[in-house]
């Protein structure tokens, strides 16, 4: 800017060092004085520009490959999945901090989660944690980042969305909303010494999806598993290839046991379904793994070297939802999702496919998702 405008002023700069400035003319002099002006204001205005694109670019890469939108609303850059409506925007609060865990138990947290591994130690965790107890009050107050509430009449799912409802409330606001079911513990694929809850909160940051969950073990694999994920993407045609390894791969399944929530995405796939709460826990889930792949294609992923795995099993009803209800339950999505979401073709390929979207829908062929290209 600067350079044009000296040009634009002085036509011949090599000759200026030889010239006596008192040997420009009136008009010349003057055509100089404003234009550095006119550059003065138009470096000003190029100099906010940029920081509004700069921040723009650093977003955008934060979730490659992935239906998410970025829009800017007051100088801020706000991610909000395709189609959906301005109003759907989660408002900004106070204070962002990472993560808040939110689970259930019959009284206080167990011991595995009660522990500086887990997350127990709020420095180490980066955290805050909420508890509903529903057989009988904690009365523990020796971790002030863990707030208790007591609740003896909840189901699962009734639970959990009480527990959202309440995070929503909160004046702070989290990068992630970490739901899991207190017999979770995380362990590392392989004999890596690495702490797997510190391992999987990192590639949370690094990566930012919309939504993310550890996969089972193998030990306790039925269809949520690792080498389910890439034995799908293999029947697609789109296996994992060695150049592409990452912390996370797309994925249409989850066990709702342990899931983190974008706080952008959070409020698009929440809450759980709890009109089927007495033919069997199993129907709970099912929404919001539809409305996590319909809204956030690509950004809904499993993670390749950290595994959930549930240590009590306790009893309750498993019914496994038929294809009808599955069609029943897409009809209940449908209707909470955008107008301009509901031509949707993931939205089509749950009609068709059912079941065999899981294992058949193109979005598990999607790239993995690459770690964010700037430093938090």
């Amino acid at each position: 800017v600067w350079s044009g405008a000296l040009k634009w002023a002085v036509p011949d700069l090599a000759r200026l060092g030889q010239r006596s400035m008192a040997k420009l003319s009136v008009c010349r002099v003057t055509a100089f004085a404003g234009c550095l002006l006119a550059a003065a204001a138009l470096w000003y205005t190029l100099r906010n520009a940029s920081t509004v694109t700069s921040t723009s670019n650093d977003l955008a890469g934060k979730i490659e490959e992935s239906p998410i939108h970025l829009e800017q609303v007051n100088e801020q850059m706000v991610v909000t999945p395709v189609g959906a409506a301005a109003s759907t925007k989660v408002p900004e609060k106070k204070k962002k901090d990472n993560f808040l865990y939110v689970t259930m138990t019959e009284n206080c947290l167990p011991n595995h989660l009660a522990s500086s591994r887990a997350i127990a130690d709020a420095t180490a965790c980066d955290c805050e944690v909420m508890v509903l107890s529903y057989k009988q009050p904690c009365n523990d107050a020796s971790l002030q980042h863990v707030k208790y509430i007591f609740n003896s009449s909840t189901t699962w799912a009734t639970g959990r969305n009480l527990l959202y409802e309440l995070a929503m409330q909160k004046e702070k606001e989290f990068l992630y909303y970490i739901f899991m079911d207190d017999d979770i513990d995380l362990e590392m694929r392989t004999k890596d010494t690495t702490n797997p809850w510190r391992a999987f909160e990192k590639s949370l940051l690094l990566y930012e999806p919309a939504v993310a969950a550890p996969p089972q073990p193998e030990r306790e694999c039925i269809s949520w598993c690792l080498s389910a994920l890439y034995s799908y993407r293999k029947g697609l045609g789109c296996p994992l290839k060695a150049n592409e390894i990452t912390d996370f791969i797309p994925t249409v399944r989850y066990d709702g046991a342990y899931i983190a929530l974008h706080r952008r995405a959070v409020s698009h796939v929440m809450p759980h379904l709890t009109q089927y709460d007495e033919i069997s826990r199993w129907f709970a889930h099912r929404n919001v793994e539809m409305k996590s792949e319909i809204m956030f294609q690509g950004s809904t992923v499993g993670h390749t070297f950290v595994t959930a795995a549930n240590g009590k099993h306790r009893p309750y009803r498993r019914v496994r939802p038929t294809g009808k209800d599955l069609l029943s339950i897409l009809d209940i999505v449908e209707s909470q999702l955008p107008k301009d979401m509901k031509n949707s073709s993931v939205l089509q390929g749950w009609r068709d496919r059912q079941y065999n979207q899981y294992s058949q829908s193109p979005t598990l062929c999607f790239p993995p998702l690459k770690p964010l290209s700037s430093t938090r």
